[in-house]
């Protein structure tokens, strides 16, 4: 169940952002990579599409696509946290 107006928030299975890896991470993320996504109070898995780099490696930011197994809702410069597929 969600509670928002319909005509707010559409539910997406495609996230473009600027994603930057922690300083403190010691894994670097590689393009294509299947990970763990939790936004808002949703967990979900995507795919990380890195256009024009094989991998971010700690500091480093880019702009990626999401691409979700499940259509969640999420609107502009909401935050997320991406987390690696197994614990």
């Amino acid at each position: 169940m969600v509670l928002v107006q319909p005509e707010l928030y559409q539910p997406v299975k495609i996230i473009n952002a600027r994603l930057t890896i922690l300083q403190a991470s010691p894994i670097p993320l590689k393009n294509n990579q299947r990970v763990r996504i939790h936004i808002h109070t949703v967990e979900t898995f995507a795919r990380v599409i890195i256009p024009h780099a094989n991998h971010l490696k700690e500091g480093e930011s880019a702009l990626l696509q999401l691409r979700l197994e499940e259509p969640i809702h999420a609107a502009y410069q909401d935050r997320f946290i991406i987390r690696q597929y197994s614990p």
